[in-house]
């Protein structure tokens, strides 16, 4: 089956988004991947059958990757340090000196790439990227954070620490809010593997507060339509697709466990505690659901299992930060502002839907306090409600991803975890408050 790149319906709605990720050397030498006279490039993959994939769709990267590494990596003597006793400059340059070979003698064949990196095919855009391999890429990711994360001690170097780090296994329940909280993991951490949950599709009210958000995935194509003229059929993007998508187009080598069907009782367990194989236990849980009753029971499930729980929640102008310390600290309660059991009662009591029983259970959660200023005047009904649903300000969302993965890298490297669990981050007044 030959497709014409330009119109390709591959990749609409759900896993598809998941970029292709396939070994130069072995692309080329299985014939995968290669390239006409003209410089097309012919992609044969069960996944997208054969494509031609023009010049104008292909973007060798791995030079830049390399001048880049070049102006950000240190020159000095104080360059870390390797276990073969060389610096990480002197394996930078030794390596580009082997890829320099490499692609001169592609070069003098006539060919159009050597036997380096990796391709990514990104079935969205239908457009095919060379990366370094994964060490290199990810360096460059990282090196500018430098060593502004250290453990407590400062006893660990810049590789001990970016191991720790790059090893943890985060989990992310609900991707809205969780999925800025996920964004700035990303950038502080670049970790091997992460997970992610979200029954939800991507809706345009979503763009005030999620990163990366745009047109390109609110809705599949009209190709995912059973009737194209039907104006009424629209295929929806997954929230976990969306966010893995955009994840792995910045980090290839990344390991994504996805649970698009969101966390249920049946797969709470799994989600939390791995397989027993290829799917790791977690390290923390960032739990950002809307599911009242799921917040509890998956805190639950986390505490007889000793992993902590991290929720970011934007109410209005502030950002509330609550760990649950369940590794250190089992006993710990589900809530902050009630008793398990007294917060038990505010769950069965908010299930009716009544909406002063439903902000009775978030004080439950969050803590009396959790209601100020504008925010506190949409709960208790005055003035104009432009919205059905809870207010939320974009900086205040965006505020909270960026706390919250901060305050993820500072935990997985043995810092303690703020005064009774919980930190408030009032953006309007600038100020902010322990306990």
């Amino acid at each position: 089956m030959q497709l014409d790149v330009a119109n390709h319906p591959f990749g609409l709605a759900g896993k598809g988004l998941h970029p292709l990720l396939l070994d130069a050397k072995d692309a080329h030498r299985s014939g995968t991947v290669s390239y006409d006279v003209n410089g097309t490039l012919l992609l044969q993959h069960p996944s997208v059958g054969s494509l031609q994939i023009p010049p104008t769709r292909q973007f060798p990267c791995v030079r830049a990757t390399f001048d880049d590494l070049n102006k950000s990596l240190s020159r000095l003597a104080n360059s870390p340090r390797t276990d073969e006793g060389t610096t990480l400059r002197e394996n930078y340059e030794n390596e580009v000196a082997h890829y320099e070979g490499l692609a001169a003698a592609a070069y003098a064949e006539g060919r159009f790439e050597p036997d380096y990196g990796s391709y990514i095919f990104d079935p969205r855009q239908n457009e095919i990227f060379l990366v370094a391999p994964e060490l290199w890429h990810k360096l460059a990711l990282l090196v500018s954070n430098s060593t502004l994360l250290v453990n407590p001690e400062w006893k660990h170097g810049w590789r001990e620490l970016n191991q720790r780090l790059s090893t943890a296994v985060v989990g992310f329940a609900g991707v809205s809010v969780g999925g800025n909280v996920l964004e700035a993991w990303l950038r502080e951490a670049r970790p091997r593997q992460i997970k992610l949950a979200d029954p939800d599709w991507v809706e345009l009210t979503n763009f005030n507060r999620c990163e990366r958000l745009s047109l390109r995935h609110l809705v599949g194509s009209r190709g995912a339509r059973f009737d194209q003229r039907n104006p009424y059929e629209a295929a929806r993007i997954s929230k976990a697709a969306y966010i893995a998508y955009e994840s792995l187009m910045v980090d290839p080598y990344m390991v994504i466990h996805m649970y698009d069907e969101g966390l249920t009782r049946g797969n709470i367990d799994r989600f939390l505690t791995g397989d027993g194989a290829k799917e790791p236990k977690l390290d923390v849980l960032v739990e950002e659901m809307d599911d009242l009753e799921l917040k509890v029971i998956v805190r639950e499930s986390a505490r007889r299992h000793g992993i902590d729980v991290l929720m970011l929640s934007d109410f209005g102008h502030q950002a509330h930060l609550l760990w649950n310390p369940f590794r250190t600290c089992p006993t710990s309660r589900l809530g902050y502002g009630a008793t398990d059991e007294n917060l038990i009662k505010a769950l069965d009591q908010a299930k009716c839907g009544e909406r002063n029983k439903v902000f009775d259970y978030m004080a439950a959660f969050a803590g009396n306090d959790f209601a100020t200023d504008e925010f506190k005047s949409w709960i208790e009904g005055k003035g104009e409600h432009p919205t059905a649903s809870l207010p939320q300000s974009g900086s205040t969302a965006m505020a909270s991803g960026a706390i919250g993965g901060k305050e993820l890298a500072l935990h997985v490297l043995g810092h303690p975890v703020p005064k009774d669990n919980r930190v408030i981050y009032d953006i309007m007044r600038r100020t902010v408050r322990e306990g």
